[in-house]
């Protein structure tokens, strides 16, 4: 891991049997030398290596080890523990994945395994648990040494769980279900206490539980935080045991292809991360905001490790041959310099060549269908000449956090209702990017454990609605020693065992703000305005009123009272009656390329970070951009990226006196205007990189 540290790795997913020719490897790694990727990663699958019982077979895979070793590329492993051999199958059969019904899941083919073997087997079977320990050890022992090894991955996507659907299709094993009970046994202590907390239940013992595929909050919180532990623990022991055997090359795991892969899954992707050396994400995002969101979720829940788009399409999507997109050369560059901008430094593309059996050919990639180079190629090739330039970027601490928890995604998910809290956290991004916040997603798991980092100097919380064990006692000591925090509606309505509280937020979160709920109105489009500066603020949906007792009025619609402000000391608190954040993100969720008029959000922003005397960029610009500043010694790495589908001339104003400013990609220098301003022209889905020097 020292060799990479602070080092920016471009590379690309190659050989996913059958895909491509093994004829083509010669030419195609040379190829990709050419462009100056410097990492492949390859699909090894299990049934690919061991078709026959204590039979090992690598090949295949040897000979694109030692063409790869001949360009200098390193190779990163997927090992695919998910694709189990036919010969596992037949002598195994109960240790195959369960759904609810009981069913044995028969391993499958799919688009993305072909040759069969989907999803594997459950590890909490002792005999398969025993294949798949011989599997990860056979992969590691035969590369551990090779000089081309990058490290490995030890879970693709974590499949099969993708959404919360996944739970019921697959883990409904015996062995299984003895672990769930035992974690209830846990939790519960005693089969009263679950009983009463489950609303007076009568059964008699654990034993007795059935695992459920429907029921209330309690009942799906229980299974879903089950499976986010059983799914941590499974790639624990993965990780435990590749290292058992190489304690040297690192290991990461990734998860699926959009930002829905990073919230709205059966794992906390803030505890998970920790068990991987490098941490990461697919992102097929064609929405620039939601793709961005993904991009800041992925690096705060990496806990500081190396991280990146572990998958970004090169080309054509999706599926078949009519495929769906063609992705222009700018925005596959975009999908490069998108994550750079946050601090990546672990970047794939999806993949060198179009897939050319099942259901995902001839799509995605990077190079036309016969292997030859196009404008894409091209213009990646131009950006890796530069990527050294990325390399021990300086990124400013965030000292503002937008707070969410994963619990409140589960009670979207259980009760099916609209996803306000993915609306309000794409609308806080966006308002706070575009005033020039530095900001990072908090996650509650950490925060009730951990309490707000120390830098923090100000905490959004759109939508926290369900309590977790010490998240309360944690924001009030972080208000106490002079943190500021606003609290949109709904605050802490349930308890941590989802009982709604008499009063809403609990009393001892109203003595934090002065106010407390005294009723919700049912409005589509509530508009509020500010007291004191009176501007006016779109909501969504919902409207709270507040009944104030230690605190001023911040917000009215009519006569009512929507938004309350207390200062004590050197804290602030803030209560928002609306989901202010949604009206932009329900906006930008379903169209990244809307430009937004309002200013409603922005001004709440601006408001707030003032006061908390919180940090604002040195750099703003004109038109719809996304700019991100990073440093470098005394100089600055300033990145504009534009999210529409039409060109931009934009306007950038530096408050810092500069002596010149070039684009590094181009390396072209920029003429400077009167007041630290430059101009620069951006194509659609266009991202630049300008380099600042101070001095």
């Amino acid at each position: 891991m020292i060799e990479y540290k602070n080092k920016i790795i471009l590379g690309t997913e190659y050989f996913r049997p059958p895909n491509p020719d093994i004829n083509d490897f010669e030419r195609d790694i040379e190829n990709i030398k050419k462009t100056g990727l410097n990492l492949i990663r390859t699909w090894l699958y299990w049934k690919t290596v061991n078709p026959e019982e204590n039979k090992w077979n690598f090949e295949i895979y040897d000979k694109l080890f030692k063409i790869a070793e001949k360009n200098k590329i390193k190779v990163l492993i997927q090992i695919n523990a998910e694709v189990v051999p036919e010969y596992i199958v037949n002598k195994f059969s109960d240790c195959l994945y369960m759904n609810f019904k009981g069913e044995k899941v028969i391993p499958y083919p799919l688009p993305m395994v072909q040759i069969g073997g989907y999803p594997g087997i459950n590890p909490d079977c002792e005999q398969g648990r025993k294949y798949i320990e011989e599997f990860l050890k056979q992969v590691v022992l035969h590369y551990k040494e090779n000089q081309s090894l990058f490290g490995y991955d030890a879970w693709n996507e974590f499949m099969p769980f993708y959404g919360f659907g996944s739970v019921k299709e697959y883990l409904f094993h015996p062995e299984t279900k003895k672990k769930y009970r035992e974690y209830l046994r846990k939790k519960y202590r005693k089969i009263e206490n679950y009983n009463y907390i489950y609303g007076g239940r009568d059964y008699k013992s654990f034993e007795e539980i059935p695992m459920p595929s429907d029921g209330v909050f309690i009942d799906m919180l229980d299974l879903y935080e089950f499976a986010s532990q059983w799914i941590s623990d499974y790639l624990k022991w993965k990780v435990s045991i590749i290292k058992k055997y190489d304690s040297i090359h690192p290991v990461c795991a990734h998860c699926a292809g959009g930002l829905d892969s990073l919230l709205k899954v059966p794992f906390d992707v803030f505890e998970i991360s920790k068990n991987v050396d490098i941490w990461g994400t697919s992102c097929y995002e064609k929405n620039f905001w939601r793709a961005s969101l993904q991009a800041l979720t992925t690096r705060d829940s990496s806990n500081g490790k190396m991280w990146g788009f572990v998958e970004m399409t090169g080309g054509r999507t999706w599926h078949g041959p009519y495929g769906e997109n063609l992705r222009t050369p700018e925005f596959i560059e975009q999908l490069v310099l998108l994550p750079l901008s946050y601090g990546s430094n672990f970047n794939l593309f999806w993949q060198w060549r179009h897939e050319r059996f099942g259901d995902e050919s001839p799509n995605f990639g990077l190079v036309n269908e016969d292997g030859s180079f196009n404008e894409r190629t091209e213009r990646i090739s131009k950006l890796a000449e530069i990527i050294n330039e990325f390399d021990n970027l300086n990124f400013d601490k965030p000292d503002t956090g937008i707070l969410i928890d994963w619990r409140t995604f589960v009670f979207e998910e259980v009760s099916k209702t609209i996803p306000i809290l993915t609306f309000e956290l794409i609308g806080w991004f966006y308002a706070l990017s575009k005033v020039g916040a530095n900001f990072r997603i908090l996650y509650g798991s950490q925060v009730s454990k951990n309490g707000i980092p120390e830098n923090i100097k100000l905490v959004i919380a759109p939508i926290l609605n369900v309590e977790r064990e010490g998240i309360i006692e944690k924001l009030k000591e972080f208000v106490n020693k002079g943190g500021n925090l606003l609290a949109g509606p709904f605050l802490f309505t349930y308890d941590k065992y989802t009982y709604a509280y008499s009063q809403t937020p609990p009393v001892e979160m109203q003595k934090i703000f002065g106010s407390k709920r005294k009723e919700i109105l049912y409005i589509d489009s509530p508009i509020i305005e500010n007291v004191k500066n009176s501007y006016k603020v779109e909501g969504y949906k919902f409207l709270e009123v507040y009944e104030p007792f230690d605190c001023d009025i911040w917000f009215t619609s009519g006569i009512l009272i929507t938004g309350t402000k207390r200062k004590k000391g050197n804290s602030i608190t803030y209560r928002i009656g609306t989901p202010v954040g949604s009206y932009i993100g329900d906006i930008l969720n379903h169209d990244g390329n809307r430009k937004i008029e309002t200013t409603g959000l922005i001004n709440i922003c601006k408001e707030i970070l003032e006061e908390a005397n919180c940090y604002l960029s040195p750099f703003s610009a004109t038109g719809n951009v996304l700019l991100k500043t990073a440093k470098k010694g005394n100089n600055y790495f300033v990145f504009i990226h534009n999210p529409l589908e039409s060109s931009q001339d934009i306007c950038i104003h530096s408050e810092k006196e500069f002596l010149k400013a070039s684009d590094i990609i181009e390396k072209v220098e920029l003429k400077k205007f009167p007041k630290n301003k430059f101009f620069i022209h951006l194509n659609p889905r266009e991202s630049k990189v300008l380099k600042i020097y101070i001095e």
